[in-house]
């Protein structure tokens, strides 16, 4: 419950203090470079395909979807969900409140995984959570090892 209120405030003070669009979406066309993070309150973040975004994606109220073959930040959102597109390349933490976190085949997060009431689901492959400390997340992968054709997604 703590890490909750810590993601809650840390999103809250973050948006007010970037800027943020307030009741609208965010996009990113496909193929589009972004220097800095995007956030936004009542309002959904979608990055196209094969974008790269140099900052995190945040959403009060609203989900993150990120594009097949983009390069992103960190990913959160409070009450909305987070789905990642294969060969995509998140350079951060990935963590929803009140939601839950799709991650496609290839998919390299360099950061910790997190939801508090929601769930995780892996397309395939290995989940490594950072040995610093132990992982508060049900890491699950629903394809067993065995069956997966491709190569492994990977959570550092």
């Amino acid at each position: 419950m703590r890490n909750a209120r810590i993601l809650i405030v840390f999103t809250a003070c973050t948006l007010l203090i970037v800027g943020c669009g307030v009741n609208k979406s965010i996009r990113i066309a496909d193929g589009e470079t972004v220097d800095g993070g995007k956030a936004t309150v009542n309002g959904n973040v979608f990055v196209g395909a094969d974008c790269t975004v140099r900052g995190d994606c945040r959403t009060v109220n609203g989900g993150v979807t990120v594009g097949a073959g983009s390069e992103v930040g960190g990913l959160q959102s409070v009450n909305g969900s987070i789905k990642i597109a294969e060969n995509v390349t998140a350079d951060g933490e990935v963590g929803t409140v009140n939601g839950g976190i799709r991650i496609a085949e290839n998919v390299t997060i360099n950061g910790d995984v997190e939801t508090v009431n929601g769930s995780i689901f892996c397309k395939a492959g290995d989940v490594t959570p950072k040995t610093s400390r132990p992982s508060t997340a049900p890491f699950t992968s629903l394809v067993p090892r065995s069956e997966a054709t491709s190569a492994p997604s990977t959570v550092r």
